[in-house]
C-alpha cells in the first residue's frame, strides 16, 4: 500500500472518529488544567463505526494509540513528541499520556464503547491537560 493510500486511509479514520464525537474546544484556559474534558459521543455512530470494522473497513479504530495521535492531530491541533500508557484495563478502559511538541502533557481517555475485546473500535471519552505553557 502505497503513502497516498495510507494517507487516505487515516484520513477515513478520522472522519470516523470525529464524526462520532463532537468538536471541543482546543483552547484550555488556566482553570481547566487537570480537569476532564468530555469528549460526546454518539452511541448509533459508534455501532456502525463498529459495523463498518467487522466489515473489513477502518481497521486503524481497534488500535488505540492510533485513535489517540488522530484526536490529537485533528481534534486538539497538537502533535505528540512522546507517549506512555499510563493505564489500561480489561473492561476495554485506556489512559494514555501524550507530551506535546510545545510542552504540555496532555491525558486521553480512551474506551471501547462497543465492544470490549481485540475486536472493538476503541474513541476518546475524555482528555485533560495536566501540565502546561
Amino acid at each position: 500500500m502505497g503513502w497516498k493510500w495510507g494517507r487516505l486511509i487515516a484520513l477515513g479514520l478520522v472522519i470516523g472518529v470525529v464524526g462520532c464525537q463532537a468538536p471541543v474546544n482546543s483552547q484550555v484556559d488556566g482553570d481547566a488544567k487537570g480537569q476532564w474534558i468530555d469528549v460526546p459521543l454518539d452511541p448509533d455512530q459508534a455501532r456502525k463505526l463498529q459495523e463498518e470494522v467487522d466489515n473489513g473497513h477502518r481497521v486503524g479504530l481497534m488500535d488505540p494509540s492510533q485513535v489517540a495521535l488522530e484526536f490529537l492531530d485533528h481534534v486538539l491541533k497538537a502533535k505528540s513528541a512522546r507517549s506512555e500508557v499510563v493505564e489500561t484495563r480489561e473492561e476495554g478502559i485506556r489512559v494514555e499520556r501524550h507530551t506535546l511538541e510545545d510542552g504540555r502533557v496532555v491525558e486521553l481517555r480512551l474506551v471501547q464503547p462497543v465492544r470490549k475485546d481485540a475486536t472493538g473500535i476503541w474513541v476518546v471519552e475524555n482528555y485533560r491537560f495536566v501540565t502546561g505553557n
